[in-house]
């Protein structure tokens, strides 16, 4: 689904600006150490009974987040995955708690803005551009992702290089001036 490109613009501001917030300053970025610093509990499946992982598993297959009567929020995923997968999974679900989406909201704008978050969170362009990447190879070991999701900031990358470089919004500024991939 494609978003307005206001909608596109708003998710990498909020995303840099958490990023400038947790005071991340080197890549590959951890959704496990966002977590952490954001008060959010993370849940593996494997913790889970038989009967939990089965009910999580109808949920999502990768992971989903419940925010708890108390407010509490707490992200369950699958760790059976490989971890660039679940490394995604967790960027994905914190993106649904700064989008400010709840336990009802299941829609596919929700889900499309949750995944755009996620994207630029682990690979924001303008740091890709200071490694210039020659491949997928090199943009997936540099930014811990899987070979999916590296194809696909690479395809996102040289779309910002063609539409958006070389002309660095504010938040993209203070993202390089606070991060090195270097």
């Amino acid at each position: 689904m494609r978003l307005n490109d206001t909608a596109y613009e708003e998710i990498k501001e909020t995303a840099c600006m958490l990023i400038l917030e947790l005071g991340i300053d080197h890549y590959p970025i951890s959704g496990r150490q966002m977590a952490d610093r954001m008060g959010i509990t993370l849940k593996p499946y494997s913790d889970l009974s038989m009967e939990q992982k089965v009910a999580a598993t109808k949920v999502s297959p990768d992971g989903f987040l419940l925010v708890n009567a108390n407010g509490k929020e707490i992200i369950y995923y699958n760790d059976r995955e490989v971890s660039t997968r679940t490394n995604m999974t967790i960027v994905h679900e914190i993106g649904h708690c700064v989008l400010g989406h709840n336990n009802l909201t299941k829609s596919s704008v929700a889900e499309a803005e949750a995944s755009f978050f996620a994207k630029y969170v682990l690979a924001p362009p303008p740091l890709v551009h200071q490694i210039k990447p020659q491949n997928t190879e090199e943009l997936r070991k540099t930014f811990g992702l899987g070979y999916m999701a590296s194809s696909y900031a690479m395809i996102y990358y040289q779309k910002w290089l063609k539409y958006g470089e070389p002309y660095y919004l504010g938040y993209e500024l203070a993202l390089l001036n606070q991060i090195s991939v270097v």
